[in-house]
């Protein structure tokens, strides 16, 4: 083999290296834009999910601060008020009053909204652990929970006509329009 012929093939290795090389940089640069593409939203839905559990904290804490608050009036004030309602009275004050916005709490409270027959356990077992004081007198029972359940149902349904009532007279007289339909759900209320 001449020196020709030895330096032509040795450019062709070259070349063939050079070819290579750049195939294995475009394979590495489009596998390093992969990752940056599926690290971006990533890092974007764990900045979100920190963001929310913050907000979740912080509203918390208010809510619990509120409590606080309504079970020290409650034990200043010497009425015999339980504290949570105290506490309800005064964070519906808040809210009427415009010193809270709905939304500064709205994540904790829909949260809590969604879970709240969980907090019905432990009063559905303190009254089973007290089940045969009351025995001899179940009839009776079930009677004032059939009643009061039928009351506190009809007097819900009055309340919430007389709002959508009242609502509709404001709008009125605001001469803005009100839709007086209760949605069934709240879908698409994000």
């Amino acid at each position: 083999m001449s020196n020709t012929q030895c330096s032509v093939e040795t450019a062709k290795v070259d070349e063939l290296s050079n070819e290579e090389k750049e195939t294995a940089n475009a394979a590495a640069e489009s596998s390093e834009k992969r990752t940056r593409h599926t690290a971006g939203p990533r890092r974007n839905r764990a900045r979100h999910a920190a963001e929310t559990a913050g907000k979740f904290v912080i509203q918390l804490a208010f809510l619990i601060g509120v409590c606080y608050i309504g079970n020290a009036i409650a034990a200043a004030i010497p009425l015999g008020i339980p504290g949570n309602i105290v506490s309800m009275v005064l964070l519906l004050g808040l809210l009427i009053t415009g010193m809270l916005q709905a939304t500064k709490i709205d994540l904790v409270s829909s949260f809590l909204l969604k879970y709240m027959p969980v907090f019905f356990i432990p009063a559905g077992v303190s009254v089973m652990g007290c089940f045969p004081m009351i025995a001899d007198h179940l009839p009776q029972f079930a009677l004032v929970v059939l009643l009061t359940t039928i009351l506190v149902f009809l007097v819900t349904s009055l309340t919430v006509t007389a709002v959508i009532k009242i609502q509709a007279k404001i709008a009125e007289k605001k001469g803005l329009e009100f839709d007086t339909s209760v949605p069934l759900s709240n879908e698409g209320a994000n």
